[in-house]
Formats: structure tokens, C-alpha cells, sequence
């Protein structure tokens, strides 16, 4: 069995590698309203950062192979 460090025994990508995804999505996200923001002298209103996580986090859901209930309670 070779080590890999993308994918764990179960064939599976690794959490890490979820995290990274994740990470990557909300920055996506998030930047373009920080920089129109930043141009209009403005800040990026609370309401508008939860739908921003709101949205990585279901993109995320919709990249994974897992349901919300096999993530949560994977013991």
C-alpha cells in the first residue's frame, strides 16, 4: 500500500485537501466584494459574509461525495 497524499485508505480525498477547497472557494468568493467594497469606501455588510459562507460552504457540499449526515456524524 503507497502513501498518498491526496486520497486516504478509503479511496476518499483527504480532509485536508477539503479544507484547501473550501478556503479557496470563500476567498473566491469573498474577494470581489471586499475589492468593490475597498473602491466604494465601504466595508462588506455582516449580511452579505453569511450568504458568502453560506455559498462555499453548499458549493463545497455539492463538490463532495458525502451527504451533510455522513460528514457530521462520522464517528
Amino acid at each position: 500500500m503507497s502513501l498518498n497524499p491526496f486520497l486516504n485508505a478509503d479511496r476518499r480525498l483527504r480532509s485536508g485537501w477539503w479544507i484547501a477547497i473550501f478556503v479557496t472557494t470563500l476567498a473566491g468568493l469573498l474577494l470581489p466584494f471586499i475589492f468593490s467594497a475597498k473602491d466604494a469606501n465601504g466595508q462588506v455588510s455582516i449580511y452579505d459574509q453569511i450568504l458568502i459562507l453560506v455559498a462555499a460552504s453548499l458549493i463545497c457540499q455539492a463538490l463532495a461525495p458525502q451527504t451533510i449526515f455522513e460528514i457530521v456524524w462520522t464517528t
